[in-house]
């Protein structure tokens, strides 16, 4: 096989996965999204509808458009359950109306911003409508730094965690209270 055809085979080979990787079926799913109908911690809860202000109406909307935006970003995962990972104590609608104020700040000092230095209709569109987005995506990225963070944590921890539950079975200790020792006494986030 010559230089030239093995660089045609790589570049074709390269512009087939590109064309698979648009199909749904050819994406392997999460190890979260694959485990989660055997777990209780990621499953959202019944939701009680009560319409009581038009902001009762407005926030599904609003949630179902931050988490399309989410989604087309690339984030899978449900939003409860990358808050649970990053070992954040709000839960999902609050973090998606903080988001939504967010957005509608930008949306107003961006219009300001327009309207002030008025740049022209290309830039100006882009500023009104770029730093709503910015600062949506900004709350995704902290998210997703302390779920980096954390990650990193545990993996630190994971060795110490393992030594000290295998001296506690070699001292005859069952696994389920090896586990709860090492729970009750430890402080990091593989104890939690």
């Amino acid at each position: 096989m010559s230089g030239a055809e093995l660089l045609l085979l790589l570049i074709g080979g390269t512009g087939v996965a590109l064309v698979l990787d648009q199909f749904r079926w050819a994406h392997r799913r999460s190890m979260a999204r694959r485990l989660a109908p055997y777990g209780s911690a990621g499953r959202p809860g019944p939701r009680i509808a009560a319409v009581s202000s038009p902001a009762a109406v407005l926030m599904p909307l609003v949630e179902q458009s931050l988490d399309r935006v989410t989604r087309a970003l690339g984030i899978d995962d449900d939003l409860a359950t990358r808050l649970a990972r990053a070992d954040v104590d709000v839960d999902p609608a609050r973090f998606r109306t903080r988001q939504a104020l967010h957005a509608v700040l930008g949306l107003a000092g961006g219009a300001a911003l327009a309207l002030l230095v008025r740049p022209g209709s290309f830039v100006s569109v882009l500023t009104v409508v770029g730093l709503p987005l910015l600062w949506v995506l900004l709350d995704e990225q902290r998210i997703s730094n302390r779920i980096r963070h954390r990650s990193h944590v545990l993996q630190v921890e994971l060795p110490v965690v393992a030594e000290q539950l295998g001296i506690l079975i070699d001292a005859v200790s069952s696994l389920p209270s090896a586990l709860a020792r090492i729970a009750r006494r430890g402080r990091g986030a593989a104890a939690e």
